[in-house]
């Protein structure tokens, strides 16, 4: 962490990381959190972005994807065919998505590939202002020492009328689950605005101090952004205690996952928020 000393990397826990989110223990109230987050975002992406439906308008786009992780997106949109930037701040995150993007790409496709890690911080000189015909954001937010500073460099790449999607941990999901748990001590231990010293947590995959809807939604207003949608993710197996009826049957709940994550009243206490944004013009 060259130039933000406070914003997370992922290290020291690559493949704790894959098999949380997109691997066997990614198990959370009988989903599969990664399937599920990958599925509502791209159906977000296609419903709002019509060049990514038309392989000629997707040779024409350029793509950067901020703390791209495993770069799951990084690989779908190269074989759509858009012109796509990775970004991590970890280098073995990068080196198991360049690992993965080789094994799944023809070569024409995976040498195009621009591959960066470092933070966003340092790309300045690498990512030309207005360049960008989508910027992807997903799960980065929560994990920087300065959140607020993010959106505006992201606003900045962007060209006018491009988009951005956005997707961020909601603190609101984490207090209803430990209300329905019955972890009263956490709630009130945030309700009376204790931070967690970030040094003790360094192995876990869930934010100690991450910004509200209300703090984000702000700092994008301020930014410049249009909202195109939102979307929740995760907005009920979370809080699930009892496996019965349609919960006990894993494709069920992914269905109704994806059908509940369109309703507006759900998306303020889901676990993440996806948002499909414009810079206007």
């Amino acid at each position: 962490m060259s130039r933000s000393e406070g914003d997370r990397n992922f290290d020291d826990l690559v493949e704790h990381f894959a098999g949380k989110i997109y691997g066997d223990k990614g198990q959370q109230g009988n989903i599969e959190k990664g399937r599920l987050r990958h599925a509502v975002i791209r159906r977000d992406l296609l419903a709002e972005i019509s060049q990514l439906r038309l392989p000629d308008s997707c040779a024409q786009m350029q793509v950067l994807d901020i703390g791209a992780g495993l770069g799951q997106w990084v690989i779908e949109l190269a074989e759509r065919g858009c012109r796509l930037t990775y970004n991590d701040i970890s280098q073995n995150m990068m080196a198991a998505a360049r690992q993965r993007a080789t094994e799944v790409l023809p070569t024409a496709i995976f040498e195009p590939l621009s591959w960066f890690a470092k933070p966003y911080q340092e790309l300045q000189t690498d990512i030309a202002p207005n360049s960008q015909d989508l910027i992807l954001c997903h799960a980065l937010i929560e994990w920087l020492e300065e959140p607020e500073q993010l959106l505006t460099r992201l606003y900045d790449w962007m060209k006018p009328g491009a988009c951005l999607s956005l997707c961020h941990y909601n603190p609101a999901g984490k207090r209803l689950r430990n209300l329905v748990f019955g972890n009263f001590k956490s709630v009130e231990r945030e309700l009376s605005g204790e931070t967690i010293d970030v040094s003790k947590m360094r192995g876990g995959l869930t934010p100690s101090n991450p910004s509200s809807i209300e703090q984000i939604d702000q700092w994008l207003l301020a930014a410049g952004f249009t909202l195109i949608s939102q979307s929740g993710i995760r907005v009920f197996s979370d809080y699930t205690l009892e496996k019965r009826g349609g919960l006990s049957s894993p494709e069920a709940v992914f269905d109704m996952e994806m059908t509940m994550s369109l309703d507006k009243d759900l998306v303020s206490s889901s676990r993440y928020r996806h948002l499909i944004l414009r810079k206007p013009g």
